[in-house]
């Protein structure tokens, strides 16, 4: 008996362990760095990786390797790291720190290399964000306010400084010089190769430039030098283009024929996956498939509503080219104090077709004012001070009281037929 007993145990034991032990199915990533960076101050928490199966009571142990990459002009930092032990988060530290410098944007990407689970979701593997100290094309001079003389600023006149491969990116110099001037300018990549051509010009018109993609995500620079009155001051700008992967290929004249022979037939489609959560004040990543057969519609807009149709987030692609493409949109959301937390919808729509998903995005908690707190404790004082202050209550009601003299007469009543039965 005392070895079966002690064989139940440790049965027990392991299929306690089995149960307590789920697996895991995703893991995703998150940016923490600001947007907008102090420069010169180190920051040692770039990311966190995110167990999304995580709930109270369970326990996992997950290894995972990350790879961190931050670039920007003349600035590359590459790190990879490898975690042990995740069971709802961890936060790596990173030695020695990121030290942004000053008027510079920064791009900032993380990847899932390996793990030690079977992510069914992908799609929140892989995160990029832009960071600035001083962002150009943000903080820009207008053609009217006061701009110190000489001096020279770079605006990009499209929506948003992230550009699908192809796409035509359109910015104009802003100066500020009292004589004669010329402008010299060009377009380079992160490694310093030229991708536009210099120029010399005497316009402050708008200049363009279709877009290439090196890398997944890649950096380019508008670099521009003013010459007025002697002087030659240089400033750029930045701005990123996401390569698409094409999964068409035109292989033959042949293939070709048959394309054009069923274009007719085909539909033009969209399918999006993004992250179950979010929250506001931060970006997250859309995965997008686009296939594009047919018509003369290029734009897609990928936007974030609520439950009043209200838009909370958008941005706008342009596919120029026929074939089926797929590619990450890093999708910004913006603060909202009058926003709820709760679900929301993701719709992409373009191409006479349209398709959504949903989301969870979180409201940051807004905590109270002490003030309001230490008043109301105040006022919580003096009800209890009154309330000791009031007059004992009366044990007994009114009506208890009509009724006590029957009830003592007929009590007596009744006492000489109990004294006759004994």
């Amino acid at each position: 008996m005392p070895k079966n007993s002690t064989k139940l145990f440790f049965i027990f034991l392991i299929i306690f362990a089995a149960l307590s032990t789920t697996a895991a199915e995703n893991l995703k990533l998150e940016i923490i760095i600001p947007e907008q960076l102090t420069p010169n101050e180190e920051y040692n928490h770039i990311f966190k990786i995110i167990n999304t199966d995580f709930k109270r009571g369970s326990h996992f142990s997950i290894n995972a390797t990350v790879s961190l990459k931050i670039t920007s002009e003349n600035f590359s930092l590459n790190k990879t790291f490898t975690l042990k032990g995740i069971n709802w988060y961890k936060k790596p530290r990173l030695e020695p720190p990121f030290i942004p410098a000053e008027n510079k944007t920064y791009l900032i990407c993380v990847e899932i290399l390996n793990s030690s689970i079977n992510d069914t979701n992908q799609s929140d593997d892989k995160l990029c964000k832009t960071a600035a100290t001083n962002n150009e094309t943000q903080t820009l001079e207008t053609e009217n306010s006061t701009m110190p003389s000489p001096a020279i600023s770079i605006k990009i006149l499209n929506q948003n400084i992230t550009f699908v491969e192809g796409e035509t990116i359109f910015f104009k110099h802003i100066i500020n010089c009292s004589s004669n001037f010329s402008i010299t300018y060009w377009i380079e990549d992160i490694y310093g190769n030229i991708a536009k051509a210099k120029r010399n010009t005497t316009s402050l018109s708008k200049k363009q430039w279709k877009t290439k993609a090196y890398s997944q995500v890649s950096p380019y620079f508008i670099k521009s030098i003013l010459f007025c009155e002697r002087t030659n001051i240089s400033v750029s700008a930045t701005f990123f283009v996401l390569k698409i992967q094409e999964e068409q290929n035109e292989q033959s004249a042949e293939k070709e024929s048959k394309r054009k022979t069923s274009k007719d037939d085909c539909a033009n489609e969209i399918s999006i996956k993004a992250p179950s959560k979010g929250s506001f004040d931060n970006t997250i990543n859309v995965a997008m498939e686009i296939h594009r057969c047919k018509g003369r519609k290029r734009k897609v807009e990928l936007k974030i509503i609520d439950r009043y149709n209200f838009t909370i987030a958008k941005t706008k692609l342009n596919i120029n080219s026929m074939g089926k493409f797929s590619f990450t949109v890093p999708l910004n959301i913006p603060p909202c104090s009058y926003c709820y937390s709760g679900n929301y919808t993701i719709i992409a729509n373009g191409l006479n077709t349209n398709t959504s998903a949903e989301i969870f995005l979180e409201q940051q908690v807004q905590h109270p004012i002490r003030t309001s707190t230490h008043t109301s404790n105040k006022k919580e004082l003096v009800l209890k001070a009154k309330k000791m202050q009031l007059p004992p209550k009366e044990i007994y009601s009114k009506q208890t009281k009509r009724i006590f003299p029957y009830l003592f007469f007929t009590l007596v009543g009744i006492l000489p037929f109990i004294a006759r039965r004994r």
